[in-house]
């Protein structure tokens, strides 16, 4: 209490402006992920469907090469 009777009015109003603004600052902070939250539902689909395409794509690789393969083995 001896501090805040040495503090005139004009001090305690700053203190308080700058609290202020650090708590909002703060909670915007700690409120992207909730504005943000449908642009990152659809990286997290997007990631998905890159991901499903990779592998069809690896699977297409892999028959293929499976079947030359037993295609060698025949005319061996």
């Amino acid at each position: 209490m001896i501090l805040f009777n040495q503090l005139k009015q004009a001090d305690i109003v700053f203190f308080a402006v700058c609290i202020a603004i650090i708590v909002i600052i703060v909670a915007v902070w700690l409120l992207i992920p909730v504005f943000n939250k449908r642009q990152y539902k659809e990286q997290r689909d997007s990631l998905r469907k890159r991901e499903a395409a990779f592998k069809g794509l690896s699977d297409t690789k892999t028959d293929e090469a499976s079947d030359k393969i037993e295609e060698d083995i025949k005319l061996g």
